[in-house]
């Protein structure tokens, strides 16, 4: 592969040891040895970032999201219902509400009912289960009280690492993010 800045020859891709993505649609997310990157070793450019198994890490997310007792803010709606592929209409049909309340929900102009949040956290770890290793305990995930925060705008940090769970032909296709650390985050 030849660099798209200079023409020079790139390097081989590596494992960066942390990264943190922009463009998840989330933010608050940290990955460890998990994105490999190939970089121009005559100017510096960055040609590629790869990111193993897309769909797992959405998942473990997503999942480790819902665990947690912090009230969803706007932007996790959304970012929840797109893991999920499901249109704002398909959502609020799902949840027997207004396609309108999902609207006023992911733009915070309205907070969730706490027996609406729950019921969609129940949702999203049903449909995102099969694609991740974090389990959920359905059973707190109804009990759980959600705690509204004085920074609930704030994102929440997320840390997730990449394990391999056996030999496979394909590594990407066989490996697992596993959370490691969640914790609303200071420095938003």
């Amino acid at each position: 592969m030849t660099c798209s800045n200079c023409g020079k020859e790139v390097g081989e891709a590596r494992v960066l040891p942390k990264y943190v993505p922009k463009n998840l649609g989330i933010s608050g997310i940290v990955l460890f040895n998990a994105v490999s990157e190939q970089r121009c070793d005559h100017c510096g450019s960055i040609e590629s970032i790869s990111i193993p198994n897309l769909n797992g890490l959405m998942a473990s997310i997503a999942a480790c999201r819902i665990s947690l007792p912090a009230k969803l803010n706007g932007t996790e709606w959304r970012f929840l219902r797109q893991v999920i592929d499901h249109t704002a209409t398909e959502l609020a049909h799902s949840l027997d509400i207004r396609k309108e309340a999902i609207s006023r929900i992911e733009n915070s102009a309205e907070p969730a009912g706490p027996h609406l949040e729950i019921r969609f956290r129940i949702f999203v770890y049903v449909k995102v289960r099969r694609f991740t290793r974090i389990k959920v305990n359905l059973e707190a995930l109804l009990t759980m009280p959600l705690r509204m925060s004085a920074h609930s705008e704030k994102p929440i940090t997320m840390r997730f690492v990449l394990r391999s769970v056996g030999p496979a032909k394909k590594p990407a296709s066989r490996a697992a993010y596993i959370e490691a650390r969640a914790g609303r985050s200071e420095a938003a």
